[in-house]
């Protein structure tokens, strides 16, 4: 009988250890979270002054998974470990001691003591350190496909001196040491966070922003049906990319404004578009959720540019996750009234798309590049795009794939029904409308 008492107390034990492991465990990185190192730091400081404390954050991580899902957040969460893995062994030395800020959490830390019998860590090395970290994981993301999250995913990274107080409590001075090295991580980036938001401010005044078309053909006979307009900041400058415009001006509450400045210069180099042939303007929910007022500027900027409205596809892009779907439908609204068109951009990715095909009735389907990639190799990316054919037909959508890339691609996607397609396979963006021909199809 003592034996049969034992069990089911064992399993007991077993099962708080599991709790307890489940909430100070990272699955995802391989690490414990802070609370969970408190004797070890506590050991660390043991014959000496003050150690050095290192904070990384995924900066832009939230937007990721916002747009993207926890999946994806997770992978580069795992690649971001692995990168400060390598970097403790190159860069820091034994005896760092690395922690998540909590279970799934965007913060790693990194307690570092001074090398054995050498001198204690001063601030100035320390920052050294600090910015050598930075630049692993920065070179390390560089490389991370894919490309779309450059631009918005960066380390950023602080640095202070944790010492032990003999009558402060430990876990309470290791916890507003983390906080020192966040205040320490903003100060230290704010020279440049400060020129590139002037440098911003000065492409919005200045409308300093290019356009460059990509058509969208028809896969059967190359024949283009209308050309996307993709903008591009001043070249050879941090805001050459557009995640980098979109980026900085969220942080200051200009993305709207940025998303008009966009649209009103492509309708500018737009003049002279073909006859028959549509225009493709990407644009954010909350610029279309403005009032009919602050739709002026846009309305005249489409008179001059001498482009029917009926020829005119607004792009509903989904940077962030869409909030206000009764604002946005009345927006949508109002467009149609006078002829726009709406598409939605980036089918296959993010959470809300199905509920925004459903709340706004788009014209357009437009399939995200992550679908199309390698489809020729993937039964399931065969099957879901085919599903999205098959719902484009019940709604009277047109289906175009985007980021068409190889011949095989091309040729699985014709076999799933879609009818249209834009990529670098077709014609690469380029200032003046470039031309897409059968022959060029079919000697890919």
């Amino acid at each position: 009988m003592e034996g049969v008492g034992a069990a089911p107390a064992f399993y007991r034990l077993k099962a708080g250890y599991l709790r307890f492991r489940g909430a100070l465990y990272d699955r995802t990185t391989g690490l414990f979270a802070l609370p969970f190192h408190f004797d070890r730091i506590r050991a660390l400081l043991q014959d000496r002054e003050a150690i050095g404390l290192i904070a990384v954050e995924a900066a832009g991580l939230d937007r990721i998974e916002a747009r993207a899902g926890w999946q994806e957040s997770d992978r580069l969460r795992a690649r971001i470990a692995s990168i400060l893995a390598e970097t403790r062994e190159a860069v820091l030395g034994p005896g760092t001691v690395a922690a998540c800020d909590g279970v799934h959490g965007c913060e790693f830390l990194l307690f570092l003591p001074a090398a054995s019998g050498g001198p204690e860590l001063s601030e100035a090395r320390l920052e050294s350190l600090a910015e050598s970290v930075r630049e692993e994981v920065r070179r390390g993301l560089e490389i991370e496909p894919p490309s779309e999250w450059a631009g918005i995913l960066h380390p950023e990274v602080g640095w202070t001196l944790l010492r032990d107080l003999p009558l402060a409590r430990f876990e309470r001075q290791v916890y507003q040491a983390v906080e020192r090295a966040r205040r320490n991580r903003i100060d230290s980036r704010e020279p440049g966070r400060v020129r590139r938001i002037a440098d911003l401010r000065r492409i919005l005044e200045a409308g300093a922003v290019d356009t460059l078309f990509q058509p969208i053909a028809s896969l059967e006979t190359g024949a283009v049906v209308g050309y996307e307009a993709l903008v591009r900041g001043p070249r050879d400058t941090d805001f050459e990319a557009p995640a980098a415009l979109f980026f900085v001006s969220e942080q200051i509450g200009a993305a709207t404004a940025l998303d008009e400045v966009c649209r009103q210069r492509a309708l500018a180099a737009a003049r002279g578009l073909d006859p028959g042939l549509k225009l493709f303007l990407n644009s954010l929910p909350a610029t279309i959720q403005g009032t009919a007022a602050a739709e002026e500027g846009w309305w005249a900027a489409l008179e001059e540019s001498r482009i029917p409205s009926d020829r005119i596809v607004l792009e509903i892009t989904e940077r962030n996750a869409i909030g206000d779907f009764a604002g946005l439908r009345r927006g949508v609204d109002r467009l149609r009234s006078r002829g726009v068109q709406v598409a939605i951009d980036d089918v296959g990715t993010g959470y809300s798309t199905l509920q925004a095909i459903s709340e706004l009735q788009p014209d357009f389907l437009k399939v995200d590049m992550s679908l199309i990639r390698n489809i020729d190799r993937s039964l399931i990316k065969r099957g879901m795009v085919s599903c999205l054919v098959e719902m484009g037909e019940k709604i009277r959508a047109c289906i175009i794939a985007e980021g068409i890339e190889r011949t095989g691609e091309m040729q699985a996607l014709q076999d799933c029904g879609v009818r249209y397609g834009q990529g670098f396979l077709l014609a690469r963006p380029a200032p003046l409308f470039p031309t897409v021909t059968c022959a060029r199809l079919r000697d890919s």
